[in-house]
């Protein structure tokens, strides 16, 4: 399920990034996995909306963290 999505501009709207709240929410365990799970989604979502890599955007990035 995803946790997020980027939308490119179109139409005269500008780009953007939705979190999904609810699947967020039911896939972490404890405010402190709700808050890395969040950062990690922005940080996947920012890094495909300008073309680069997660690591690029954020050094502290891990794809398999917490078993995710």
């Amino acid at each position: 399920m995803p946790l997020g999505r980027y939308f490119p501009a179109d139409a005269g709207l500008p780009a953007r990034i939705v979190l999904y709240r609810r699947p967020v929410e039911s896939r972490a365990t404890d405010p402190g996995d709700l808050a890395e799970l969040v950062r990690d989604v922005v940080v996947e979502q920012v890094a495909h909306m300008l073309g680069r890599s997660p690591e690029d955007i954020d050094p502290d990035y891990s794809d398999g963290r917490d078993g995710r």
